[in-house]
Parts: C-alpha cells; sequence; structure tokens
C-alpha cells in the first residue's frame, strides 16, 4: 500500500474508533427513553380526543395492536398515545403495559382543551324545546302515574322486566324514543332499582337537572311578551307546568316546555314540590356527550357504534366457545354455542349477576357472565324478576354438558338429579303412560339426567336413569347435585367461604355458601383445588370443605364417551378436542415461540380463541409450554386465559 493511502486508512480508523463509543453511548440513551407502550387486551378498543368517556372517539383499534405512550392523565387511568389518526386517549384498565413509565410526562386538567357540547339546550335527549337557550341541562321527563309494562326491548314480543309498574311522583329522563313496524312509540327509561328498559306508555312531566325550580300555575293566567317577542299573549291552564328562571318586577321570566319564554304574574305560579327529578339515573356520558351512543362507560368499544354494530350494553365471549342456554343455569338446555370475540347484546341480567339475558342471530338466551367481557354501563342492565325466568328444560334436552366455557368438560359431568320429593315414574313421558313407581322418593342417590322434553301441553319430562327401576320418566321438579362417575370425590361446603384463583387466573374471587357442592380435585398448601358444576375450576380453604356423606353417585347406563364429554340425549353441547391443562389464547394474536422469553423466534402464530394443551411451565410463571399442530412452543401467560389445574403443570428446565 502507498504511503499517502496509508496515512489515509490511518485517519479513517481513528475516526472510526472515536464515533462508535458516542454511537454506543447514543444507542444506550435511546433504549433508555423507548417510550413504553398499551397493548389492547379487548376485542375493540376505543382512542378518544381526550381521557374520558364524555370525550368524541377519535379512532377504534382492534385487540393486539400497540400504542406507543405520550403521556398520562393525573389521575394514572386515562393514557394518551399515538395512533394512524393522530394522538388520542385510551382507558388503561383495557390494556396491557410494556416497559418504563418512569419518564411518561403527567397532563393537567389545565392543558386539556375545552370539552365539546357541555353547555346549552342541546344533548343526548329529545330534550322538549331543542335549541333554546337554556342554562341548565335539561331532558324530556316522563313519570310513572300509570301502570306499565316494562321490557327489555321496544317489542311487545320482548321479555317483561316488571308488570303494571307504578311510581307516582318521581321523573325519569327519557333516553330514547323509537317506533316499531306498526309505529308504535317505545321509550327508553332508566330506573334504579331496575335498570334501562322500555316501554309503550309514559306520561311526560318537566325535569330539570341541576337547580330543580319547575313552577305549577295555580289559576287560568295569561303568559306575556312585553319586551321579549311581537306575539299576542295566551292563557295558561291549572296545573301547567314551566320552569322558572328569574323575577321581572311583579312578574316570574318563565319558560315552556316547548321552549317559549315569556312573563307570568308570579302569584299564580307556586313552586312544584310533590314530585322529584331522578337525574342521577342520567348515565354520566349521556349528560355530557352528544348522542345515545355516549351510553357506554368503559372504554372497550362504547360511545359510539362499535365495529360489530351493536349499541348499548353488551357482552364479549372472552373464551373459545360458549354455549348460550334457554335460562339462568347450567342446568337448562343449549340454544346455540358462539365462538370467541362475538359480541351479544346484553338485555338483561339476574339479581345474583352471574346470568346475563342477550340476544343475538339466533333470538335469546343466558349466559354465564364469568366467560365475557362487559362492555357498558352495568347499573343500566335491568333484573329479570324470578317470575318472568323460563320453566326449566325448554327446548331440549337440559344441563346435558355442563360448563359455561363451551364445551371445556371436567371430563365428568352429566347432570345428577334426586328425588327428595315424592314423584311418579312412568315408562313415557305422558300422564297416560304406565306409571313403574308411584310416589317415589330417594334422598340419598343421585341419579344421572339422561333427557328432558316437552309434550303437547307444554309440560316438562325429565328421563332418568333409577337404580332397580331403569330408564324412567317423571313431570316432577328435578333437584340437582354433582354426580361423579368414578371416584365419588365430592365435597360440600360448611361454612361460607370463597372460590379463590391464585396462580389459576386473574378474575376476582367468588363467594360461596354453605352446602355448595364442589368436585375435589386435590390440595394446595391451605387449599383445596375444586371444580363447580359448571366448570370453574379455583381453590377452596379445606377447613371450609367436608366430603359429601349423605348421597352416593349412581352411574349405571353412562357411557365412558359421555362422561367425559359432558354431552348425552339430545344435548347439543360441543365438547372441545383438548381435556387436561389448557390455554385459551386471549388477544387478537399471539406467538408461541422456541423458548420461554421474547428473545426466542416465533414458531406459530395463532389467533385469538385458539385452544392449545399446556404440558409444561417455566420457573418464573410466566411463561407455559403448549403443544399443537405446530409441534411444541412457548406463550407469554399473560395473553391467555389458564383452565385446568396448575398446580399439577411440571416445571421445565429450559
Amino acid at each position: 500500500m502507498k504511503p499517502q493511502l496509508q496515512k489515509i486508512a490511518l485517519i479513517i480508523f481513528l475516526l472510526l474508533g472515536l464515533m462508535i463509543p458516542s454511537l454506543a453511548s447514543d444507542l444506550e440513551q435511546q433504549a433508555a427513553f423507548a417510550a413504553p407502550k398499551l397493548v389492547v387486551n379487548t376485542s375493540f378498543l376505543n382512542v378518544r380526543t381526550g381521557p374520558g368517556v364524555e370525550y368524541p372517539v377519535l379512532v377504534t383499534v382492534v385487540g393486539g395492536t400497540e400504542l406507543p405512550v405520550l403521556a398520562m392523565y393525573g389521575d394514572q387511568v386515562w393514557y394518551q398515545v399515538n395512533t394512524d389518526g393522530g394522538p388520542g386517549w385510551v382507558n388503561v384498565e383495557f390494556t396491557l403495559a410494556r416497559g418504563s413509565f418512569t419518564n411518561v410526562p403527567v397532563v393537567r386538567a389545565s392543558d386539556l382543551p375545552a370539552l365539546l357540547g357541555q353547555g346549552g339546550g342541546g344533548g343526548a335527549a329529545a330534550a322538549a324545546g331543542a335549541g333554546r337557550a337554556a342554562t341548565t341541562r335539561r331532558f324530556t321527563g316522563v313519570n310513572f302515574n300509570e301502570a306499565a309494562d316494562l321490557r327489555t326491548a321496544p317489542s311487545f314480543e320482548a321479555l317483561v322486566v316488571r308488570s303494571a309498574y307504578t311510581e307516582p311522583g318521581v321523573i325519569y329522563p327519557l333516553l330514547d324514543r323509537v317506533e316499531d313496524e306498526k309505529k308504535t312509540p317505545w321509550y327508553l327509561v332508566n330506573i334504579p332499582s331496575i335498570g334501562t328498559v322500555w316501554t309503550d306508555r309514559v306520561q311526560f312531566s318537566l325535569l330539570e337537572c341541576g337547580n330543580d325550580n319547575i313552577g305549577v300555575i295555580r289559576y287560568e293566567t295569561p303568559i306575556r311578551f312585553e319586551g321579549i317577542a311581537a306575539r299576542q299573549n295566551f292563557l295558561l291552564n291549572p296545573g301547567t307546568e314551566l320552569y322558572q328562571l328569574g323575577f321581572e318586577g311583579p312578574y316570574m321570566r318563565v319558560e315552556l316546555t316547548d321552549g317559549t319564554i315569556g312573563l307570568v304574574d308570579s302569584g299564580a305560579i307556586e313552586r312544584r314540590t310533590n314530585v322529584r327529578s331522578a337525574c342521577e339515573t342520567i348515565p354520566a356520558a349521556f349528560a355530557s356527550a352528544s348522542g345515545v351512543g355516549a351510553l357506554g362507560q368503559g372504554g372497550g368499544g362504547t360511545g359510539g357504534t362499535p365495529p360489530s354494530g351493536i349499541t348499548g350494553n353488551r357482552a364479549i365471549v372472552n373464551t373459545g366457545n360458549l354455549n348460550i342456554r334457554s335460562g339462568p343455569s347450567a342446568d337448562f338446555s343449549i340454544v346455540t354455542t358462539v365462538r370467541g370475540g362475538t359480541e351479544l347484546a346484553v338485555a338483561g341480567r339476574t339479581r345474583d349477576g352471574v346470568w346475563f339475558y342477550v340476544t343475538g342471530s339466533f333470538g335469546d338466551g343466558w349466559l354465564n357472565s364469568q366467560f365475557v367481557l362487559f362492555r357498558g354501563n352495568y347499573a343500566s342492565i335491568p333484573v329479570i324478576a324470578p317470575d318472568s325466568l323460563p320453566a326449566l328444560g325448554v327446548g331440549g334436552a337440559a344441563g346435558l354438558g355442563q360448563g359455561g366455557g363451551g364445551g371445556i368438560a371436567s371430563g365428568r359431568q352429566v347432570t345428577g338429579v334426586i328425588f327428595t320429593e315424592a314423584a311418579d315414574l312412568r315408562n313415557a313421558p305422558s300422564f297416560n303412560a304406565l306409571v313403574l313407581r308411584s310416589a317415589y322418593t330417594n334422598e340419598t342417590m343421585v341419579f344421572p339426567l339422561v333427557n328432558t322434553t316437552r309434550d303437547a301441553n307444554n309440560v316438562t319430562w325429565y328421563q332418568v336413569n333409577v337404580k332397580d327401576v331403569g330408564m324412567v320418566w317423571t313431570d316432577r321438579a328435578i333437584h340437582f347435585a354433582l354426580l361423579e362417575c368414578g371416584n365419588d370425590n365430592v365435597g360440600v361446603t360448611i361454612a361460607p367461604t370463597f372460590l379463590r384463583f391464585d396462580g389459576i387466573s386473574t378474575r376476582p374471587a367468588i363467594p360461596l355458601s354453605v352446602g355448595t357442592e364442589v368436585y375435589r380435585q386435590g390440595f394446595r398448601d391451605t387449599f383445596t383445588i375444586v371444580e363447580l358444576g359448571d366448570g370453574t375450576t379455583g381453590l377452596i380453604d379445606t377447613g371450609a370443605l367436608a366430603a359429601r356423606t349423605n348421597r352416593q353417585s349412581f352411574c349405571e347406563g353412562v357411557s365412558l364417551a359421555r362422561a367425559a364429554t359432558g354431552t348425552g340425549g339430545s344435548g347439543t353441547a360441543q365438547a372441545a378436542a383438548i381435556t387436561g391443562n389448557r390455554i385459551i389464547v386471549n388477544t387478537s394474536y399471539l406467538n408461541v415461540r422456541s423458548g420461554p422469553s421474547a428473545r426466542f423466534m416465533p414458531v406459530a402464530t395463532v389467533p385469538g380463541g385458539t385452544q392449545l394443551a399446556v404440558i409444561g411451565r417455566a420457573k418464573d410463571g410466566v411463561w407455559l409450554l403448549v403443544t399443537g399442530d405446530f409441534g411444541e412452543g412457548w406463550v407469554n401467560s399473560e395473553f391467555v386465559i389458564f383452565r385446568g389445574n396448575y398446580a399439577s403443570v411440571p416445571v421445565v428446565e429450559f
């Protein structure tokens, strides 16, 4: 090499030597200050223009989307993120946090732009006299001084939540009004003790949210317009309600329901005192946003029409498949089975909040709320009265294939029944059939329920395999109890306790009453691993549980195939091919990796709702070893729902 070229090469080498540490330092700083991310952990999530559900929706993103964080609000609930539609705000409760949030700036309320659509007489409801220059928020008010049926939907075919409901003296805000195919008007009202309901019969009255300053005309008097408008005076009848705006000499400035403003002799007005405006029943987002679509309270797919097209209260199926049943219990027949991610409109609930009454393309039915994500205003869901609930067994085999998880069977469950009350046992589902045993009782034996049906007179019949009698039919109400074929290891709670999910799932504990029957699966420290009749697995304090000794399961005639799938008779439950320990992917797509860390390469990507068998776990409990069509691989447990006995999953050295 020539001397001149050697000098040039030496200079370049020295310059690179000086630059490399600087580049390394810059990279370290970039890594240290890399923006944290929020990963969307629901089917759809609204990104809003401000930190609250009262702000308009900027864009809706799908589950699994990674959103870089720009700032957080002072309540540490709302975070500003960057999207394809520009900066927006999301509720952190519907996301998974990734990265360090130490350097995320905090935004104060004074830094935010003014919220649009707050004042004036405009609003979500069809307020009387829309467009008037009102000083407080007003809605069309309705009362129930006369009896009205309250329903779950604007239709005479919908379920009646309360029959002939009356509540004199209370005025509720009208939230919506629609007409059915026959032009019948229906009105949506939120009643706190019941929920949001529809009725075809209401009476209208003034409602003011804020300073309740409504007057009533005592005797016939004119309303005047001197200095207000060039129009003729006219008479007001006794009992006319109006908004009192203030005094002007001997007159009261008032506003009528149609927005007309004028003057009335103050002596002709008395303050309305015999009724109450129920303004607390207006959902917060509804009262401050524009449009009925703002009723939803959460960040996940509310406020405006979500991608599913369903507005208002709705449930998103949060398991691989979910059974929709004809009544609020696993003892009722299965109407249909829907896939994970399906969104269904919620029209009612049971008083205990465990079961939701939903509607979909299949019609209507009930689902277990533990297997869904709820979106909307929970307080507005009407509680279905007990006398409105269906009789057991409508529509086919009842309770065959337990569990809300849509085929995630335990491997044992066949519905068990006992005869604590006298029942005639017949050879066919008919009162004309031969009576094999009259007034039969047996409180110590649990028999398998084989089938149910209804006759021409709408009477429900139950087919049961009874020891020493055989397959029989009875019309008497069956009492249900757990039945286990094999090792009869059923336990009973002897004290009020909780079903916990430590190390099994992230769901909250469930209170259990005395006498609850459970399948006992094993022990973990001071707890017993149990499974409820609907397939839910959890932990119960061992001291609150005793072995069931007063009953014995009769399993003759229960085939192994049926006992393993939880189906039988005319039941339609779809049994999962995977049994034992398994996971359900709980995000849009999930990478399965070659090792227990994000540093390892993906071996496959599986969609949400996929079920995979679990064969091991890492020491940290974060990563699970699974098997599938791709072979074996590792998944992050934060993105899945675990089903099975967590304690039995072996720790795998890697």
